[in-house]
């Protein structure tokens, strides 16, 4: 369905982190977010390093690679954003996603059980349980309401499903 991977495999050498984004993933809106900063971020330090201000130089930082980072960061951006879609696939999603809630929401415990498991025996287990049940449906939920709502940073939460009692 979708899948993250963190680190270079390139340059295992350097700790920093890259998502690399799939077609069909879509990325929160807290992920696209520190994915521009980052991306600003960069571009910033290669204006420094080409003027010559600030602590590097051209000969200390390697702008090639920073320009090459920054174009991927955009990239990935621009694959994780969701585009726009038609009237018919829209409601289409918005049915499945009403379709995979009531799904989710069977054997779901409730927020009573999941805030206090010392009053509820077993509660952890069926958490544990019904989330493994349930682990595709969740992924597939979380990306059709992040195409829907690509701005809503709760969207996707599952405790929204969630009953009191």
């Amino acid at each position: 369905m979708f899948r993250i991977k963190w680190g270079r495999p390139d340059r295992p050498h350097q700790n920093k982190r890259e998502v690399h984004v799939t077609e069909d993933y879509i990325l929160s809106a807290a992920e696209k977010r520190a994915l521009k900063d980052e991306q600003k971020e960069i571009e910033h330090n290669i204006k420094e390093a080409e003027s010559g201000v600030g602590t590097g130089t051209k000969r200390s930082v390697d702008v090639g690679y920073l320009k090459q980072r920054a174009n991927r960061l955009g990239e990935q951006i621009q694959k994780g954003s969701p585009g726009i879609m038609s009237g018919g696939d829209e409601a289409n999603l918005s049915r499945e996603s009403k379709e995979l809630s009531e799904s989710i929401k069977e054997g779901m415990p409730t927020v009573d059980e999941m805030r206090r498991p010392e009053k509820h025996p077993g509660a952890i287990e069926k958490h544990m349980a019904w989330e493994k049940r349930n682990y595709q449906k969740i992924m597939r939920f979380k990306q059709i309401n992040r195409r829907l709502h690509p701005e809503d940073p709760t969207t996707s939460n599952i405790e929204r499903l969630r009953r009191e009692r």
